[in-house]
């Protein structure tokens, strides 16, 4: 459709109106191929990659990729429930057979503090690999957090060793499964599988339009000062 900007900063549809035309003239323009995304970001560069989100702020408030030299340090903020500032450095979902994987250092003090990998479609629906303190076991801990429909559960808590841990979701069509490892060769599966379409415009219940998304993210809701490095991010499509 052809758009135009208005002298005080909106765009709108050439000739007014907010309704699809039936026809339209091409735009005369070359085509454009996007450049893909890699499958494996490192974060070895000073600036993130394109191809991040983060809802409702830019990331640069909340990533630091030079403090720590080929990690991307998340500052951790509200709860990934939260409608203001949550750290959560995402990615689009583009595939519903896929392994998304990442290693992950960082110390839980409180239980405020969380950190993991997420698969994402808004602040009501969402699951979440976290590490994080568990104030039962009165030590850091591993589990899975599942907000459906904005009701949480937490499924399969286990220990959390120190130092690094890597974490995975493994999509595998119309269910997902989280998996963790001590050394990112012996993994190890926690939680159900959960279905994947519940992470969709049609179920969320909200009318809501984002589009599933999957990332980093990391939470400090008292202090906003916890943080948690992440060494990598791997997004492989596995299916044909």
């Amino acid at each position: 459709q052809r758009m135009e900007w208005t002298a005080d900063g909106w765009l709108r549809m050439s000739g007014g109106g907010n309704l699809v035309r039936l026809e339209t003239e091409e735009s005369g323009l070359p085509p454009f191929a996007a450049k893909s995304l890699p499958v494996r970001d490192d974060f070895d560069t000073p600036a993130l990659s394109p191809g991040y989100y983060a809802p409702r702020f830019d990331p640069a408030g909340f990533t630091n990729l030079t403090v720590r030299p080929g990690w991307v340090r998340l500052r951790g903020q509200q709860s990934l429930s939260s409608t203001d500032r949550m750290s959560f450095l995402a990615r689009k979902l583009t595939g519903t057979h896929a392994e998304i994987t990442t290693a992950m250092d960082f110390t839980a003090e409180l239980y405020q503090h969380s950190a993991g990998l997420v698969l994402y479609y808004d602040n009501m629906n969402y699951v979440w690999l976290r590490k994080y303190w568990s104030e039962t076991l009165g030590a850091p801990a591993l589990g899975v957090m599942e907000v459906e429909r904005g009701k949480k559960a937490d499924h399969s808590r286990t220990a959390a060793p120190e130092g690094t841990l890597w974490l995975r979701i493994l999509l595998e069509g119309r269910t997902f499964r989280c998996l963790w490892s001590p050394d990112g060769t012996d993994w190890r599966q926690i939680g159900p599988a959960f279905p994947t379409w519940h992470l969709s415009d049609e179920y969320s219940g909200y009318g809501e339009f984002t589009g599933t998304m999957f990332g980093l993210a990391c939470t400090d809701a008292m202090y906003h000062r916890q943080y948690a490095d992440f060494d990598f991010l791997c997004y492989q499509e596995t299916e044909d």
